[in-house]
């Protein structure tokens, strides 16, 4: 095995570890705060899948800039479902 595969290894772990957490997570009785442990665990997740999975850590920086940008604008998409879902009102 070279250095190479051994390090998509241990990402693969990581990745796995992180997916078992996640579950761990979603048995804990948080009530309507549940989902911000799982949002955090699955950013990590893409993180680490962006990194070094679609290979942008060893890319040159023009890539690392659209990466993160795309990212960023994924980031905010998602925030502002978040608040579109908590500004409505809910029956009670």
């Amino acid at each position: 095995m070279n250095k190479s595969t051994i390090e998509h290894l241990k990402i693969l772990a990581s990745l796995f570890l992180l997916l078992a957490l996640t579950t761990a997570v979603a048995f804990v009785p948080l009530g309507s705060w549940n989902w911000i442990p799982n949002l955090v665990l699955s950013v990590l997740m893409t993180g680490l899948i962006i990194l070094f999975f679609m290979r942008v850590r060893y890319s040159a920086p023009l890539i690392w800039l659209t990466s993160v940008a795309g990212f960023v604008w994924l980031s905010l998409l998602l925030f502002l479902i978040i608040l579109d879902y908590i500004s409505r009102p809910w029956p009670q």
